[in-house]
Order: structure tokens, then C-alpha cells, then sequence
């Protein structure tokens, strides 16, 4: 039997009642775990799971973990792109933060100071052609799929306590999350009392 993380599981319930297949969101998860080093672990499972023939029950179906899995292949044959990293110059002696923006050459990627967001300006360029070998994920918790939210103190009043949240979007799949940052909680519906 295998550890379903909280972000996982949250996840999985966020989409139990959407029709559509599961595999883009489930390649969010692959992606997740690929920056928080813990790839293997996910792979693992999906694959586990897959060659039970059954899926998740009602909520994802084996042809969805296929799905991707492939698709998690094929994003990092591209590049891994979109994905926060550092990169260590050899040059520079020293790491920069950076996002993956495109696969310029086999051999080479081109890096940005900022998320690639449709509509946006051009962003600086921290590196036009960098060497994949000398890129490391940046592990961002959160960034492809928000961690659960925590149980929400009862002493505090809905109304006091959706003052203290920000909104967020995340710039690939245009998803809503909230973020406390006095108590460092997130949460992937709007907190009691938010309104814009």
C-alpha cells in the first residue's frame, strides 16, 4: 500500500466531481514531486496503481495515470519547461533562480528571471542558452500543486481572518489558491468571509 500525500489527496477530492480526464492534473502532481526530488516516489505509485488495471476508483482511471506519465516524459525531453530551478554558472560562480523557458537545442535551454505568463512583457533572459546538466529544480513546495490547507483555528472569526489571506493564480493552469502569511497556510478554495 502507498502514502497518498495531503496534496494529493486534497487534489484528487478538488476534482472528484469534473468529468473530464485526469491526466493534467495528474502530470501536475508528477511535477510537483520531480521539484520537490521525490519523482521516484511518484512514478512509483502511478505505476503501481496502473498496472492494478483499476485506477482510483470513480476518480482517476488507469488510461489517466498513463496518460500522464507519458506526458511527464515527454515535458522533460522538452526541458522541463515552466519549471522554477537554480542554475549553477560555472562562469559566474554562482546560482541564479530561474524559470525554464524554452528547449533551444538539445544541448541547451533557455532561461528566464520570471515565469514564462502569456500577455506579460518580455522578461530578463538570466541565461540564452544553458547547459540542462547545470540546472537543478528549485524545490518551490507548491508551485505545480498548493499543499493542503490546515485545519483552520476555531478561535479566530471568519471575518478577521479572511483580511489576513492573499489571492494567488498560478501562471499555468490559471488556478486560484490562498496564502496566510502569518500562520503559513494555504488553501485551495477561498477562506471563510473572502471577498474581493
Amino acid at each position: 500500500e502507498h502514502y497518498l500525500s495531503p496534496a494529493m489527496r486534497s487534489a484528487a477530492a478538488e476534482y472528484s466531481t469534473d468529468s473530464r480526464g485526469r491526466a493534467p492534473e495528474l502530470l501536475h502532481f508528477l511535477k510537483e514531486y520531480h521539484v520537490r526530488g521525490r519523482e521516484a516516489e511518484a512514478i512509483q505509485l502511478f505505476q503501481d496503481i496502473s498496472r492494478r488495471g483499476q485506477g482510483i476508483g470513480d476518480l482517476v482511471s488507469s488510461s489517466d495515470i498513463d496518460a500522464a506519465l507519458m506526458a511527464f516524459s515527454e515535458w522533460k525531453d522538452q526541458g522541463r519547461l515552466g519549471m522554477p530551478a537554480l542554475y549553477v554558472s560555472e562562469t559566474h560562480k554562482r546560482n541564479f533562480t530561474c524559470f525554464v523557458a524554452k528547449k533551444v537545442r538539445a544541448d541547451a535551454l533557455q532561461l528566464l528571471k520570471t515565469p514564462v505568463v502569456p500577455g506579460m512583457d518580455q522578461v530578463k533572459i538570466v541565461h540564452p542558452e544553458a547547459d540542462p546538466a547545470a540546472l537543478r529544480p528549485m524545490a518551490e513546495s507548491g508551485w505545480y500543486v498548493p499543499d493542503p490547507p490546515p485545519q483552520v483555528q476555531e478561535e479566530d472569526s471568519a471575518n478577521s481572518a479572511a483580511q489576513e489571506w492573499e489571492e494567488y493564480v498560478h501562471p499555468e493552469t490559471g488556478a486560484s489558491w490562498w496564502w496566510n502569511p502569518r500562520t503559513e497556510e494555504a488553501l485551495l478554495s477561498p477562506p471563510p468571509g473572502w471577498t474581493r
